[in-house]
């Protein structure tokens, strides 16, 4: 078990503040301890993050499916593609229930595929449940040199 939920720093792709704005406020109320939550608003914006610190990289990335421009499915793509972030574990989140959307998330390299909650309470169990699974049992992969 990981000794500092704390010292994580989720990427969270997402084009929603609301749902951005939920998740924060669901990940302070941890038991644990907060994650490190840095939000980028679109995809380019999140390539462009990773991209200019491939030797920092976030310790998990929550990406929405459904975003303008590049998508998440492009952006996942991007990161499978990349060495330096292949390793990364990837959430997609999204509105939809589409087994299409599902499986095109796993067949581009999803670690995860999570419908987003509709409320604080929703979030605040989805991000529990992440937390515990993903940030404290999951022997995670170090960062690429």
């Amino acid at each position: 078990m990981r000794d500092s939920i704390s010292a994580a720093n989720i990427l969270v792709v997402d084009d929603d503040e609301l749902d951005v704005t939920l998740l924060r406020r669901a990940c302070d109320d941890l038991a644990s301890g907060a994650p490190s939550i840095v939000w980028a608003e679109s995809g380019e914006a999140a390539l462009a993050r990773l991209l200019a610190a491939p030797e920092q990289p976030p310790t998990l990335i929550l990406l929405d499916y459904s975003m303008p421009g590049r998508g998440g499915i492009e952006v996942l793509t991007a990161i499978r593609n990349d060495s330096a972030l292949a390793a990364i574990p990837v959430i997609i989140l999204s509105g939809s229930r589409s087994p299409a959307d599902v499986r095109n998330s796993y067949l581009s390299g999803a670690n995860c595929y999570l419908q987003k909650p509709e409320d604080l309470a929703g979030w605040k169990q989805m991000m529990q449940l992440i937390s515990g699974f993903w940030l404290s049992f999951a022997e995670l992969p170090e960062p690429a040199r």
